[in-house]
């Protein structure tokens, strides 16, 4: 990666420091490490910048690059995928988070909301699909997010308005995974409705996450794709045995998986640390240090893909981590009630939207 190694900075580090995403670099010369945020950072492209302690010429390449014949795998790979996140990424829609800041400050009201969403005309007319479909049970139509926040509430409006905004960031097929059209983004709508019913049984203070959460949970498989179908035998070699885990071969593939990846992103999009603690441990949440929200997106995730969506070569071996159902003190019956709610929600929503 570097012409002249003693010149050059000898590890990229990516993390979040005091609430933004940072690289970390560490002077050759004197070693004083420093935070630089991403924003000022020219990804792909060599430069240098002088070290503010002692002067020395800190030499930076981030052209990252894999070597004829060896794959870039572990933390270089994870690097080059968070870079690559930082140019092309799309933002998570302003209107989304300004929804979730509004519902949850006591102050804002209905119109608040209401005028905030209307400044996004896209998500203005999936919002409004989504308020007439049939789950919502509306007798009227309506017309303008006026007239359906006061039908519908605040808490609705948002978890509507949540929902529109995601569906233009999940496209509509992932070849590595071998998800068909609209499968990711009804695996995700179950996720985040079956996230919702379980938060709002148990830890109802964690219903709005639950939901956001579950919608985005599986955000890294965007991002890692494309690396899953460049890599289509060496997954295909490790998967034949028919004991490994799709997410196990990640693990043996890249060094890390779709749901570290993930979490990444949400760190990119600013949004609330509670969700990316989530994110990471939502297939293995006894690893979380009893996060709450991890318990309730990994049994929602199971009860999508136990209960008929599309999910593609990660379905196979898919279980339920063993300390999920005692940490949520929920029965067998629980869960048939809920599974039945994900889809008659998933069905009338998709049929809306066209999904």
């Amino acid at each position: 990666m570097w012409e002249n190694r003693h010149e050059f900075i000898s590890s990229l580090h990516y993390s979040k420091w005091k609430g933004k995403y940072t690289m970390k670099i560490d002077c050759p010369n004197c070693h004083k490490a420093y935070n630089i945020p991403d924003e000022k950072l020219p990804m792909g492209k060599k430069f240098s910048i002088p070290c503010p302690a002692c002067k020395w010429t800190i030499r930076f390449d981030l052209r990252v690059k894999e070597e004829p014949g060896k794959r870039v795998t572990g933390e270089a790979l994870k690097n080059k995928i968070l870079q690559e996140l930082i140019g092309v990424l799309p933002p998570m829609p302003q209107v989304v988070i300004k929804a979730r800041q509004i519902v949850s400050d006591e102050s804002s009201g209905l119109k608040d909301l209401a005028t905030v969403i209307a400044s996004d005309q896209a998500i203005t007319v999936r919002a409004l699909k989504l308020a007439n479909s049939a789950y919502y049970g509306l007798r009227q139509r309506v017309t303008s997010i006026g007239h359906a926040s006061v039908l519908l509430g605040g808490k609705v409006l948002r978890e509507i308005v949540v929902m529109a905004g995601t569906q233009g960031l999940l496209p509509d097929k992932l070849k590595g995974y071998e998800l068909g059209s609209g499968a990711l983004w009804r695996h995700s709508l179950a996720v985040a409705v079956g996230s919702r019913l379980v938060a709002e049984m148990r830890y109802p203070e964690l219903a709005n996450n639950a939901f956001t959460a579950g919608l985005i949970h599986d955000v890294g498989k965007v991002m890692l794709d494309e690396h899953i179908s460049e890599r289509k035998d060496e997954f295909k070699e490790l998967l034949k045995n028919g004991e490994t885990t799709f997410l196990e071969a990640e693990k043996e593939i890249f060094g890390f998986d779709h749901a570290e990846i993930g979490s990444e992103v949400i760190n990119i999009w600013g949004l609330p640390e509670v969700l990316s603690s989530a994110i990471t441990y939502h297939h293995t949440p006894s690893n979380s240090e009893e996060d709450k929200l991890a318990h309730i997106i990994h049994l929602a995730d199971f009860i999508s893909v136990t209960g008929g969506s599309e999910t593609g070569v990660e379905g196979v071996l898919y279980e339920m981590d063993e300390g999920t159902m005692e940490f949520l003190s929920l029965e067998d019956d629980d869960i048939s009630d809920i599974t039945d709610q994900v889809f008659r929600y998933v069905d009338s929503i998709t049929e809306k939207m066209g999904g």
